[in-house]
């Protein structure tokens, strides 16, 4: 979160897309970490929201399911392509 909230500020495309300004200043990023714990500790929503982008980037093309990369290690899929 910390890391996340330093590029917000410095990062005029994510300011733009969480709607502030250019001198708006940008919440501690504790105020979001807690937000998250209470909103969606017990809930999956985060975790199908990914998955949606996931699959959207995967339709389009920009993710290769061809390949598993672990540790950076390049490991051949055995998954069939058509699947």
């Amino acid at each position: 979160m910390r890391q996340t909230i330093k590029e917000v500020e410095v990062n005029v495309a994510y300011r733009w897309f969480l709607g502030y300004g250019l001198q708006e200043k940008i919440p501690h990023f504790s105020t979001f970490g807690k937000s998250y714990e209470r909103r969606f500790k017990e809930s999956d929503l985060l975790e199908k929201i990914f998955d949606r982008v996931l699959m959207e980037a995967i339709k389009c093309g920009f993710v290769k399911t061809d390949a598993v990369f672990i540790d950076a290690t390049y490991i051949k899929a055995s998954a069939k392509s058509k699947r």
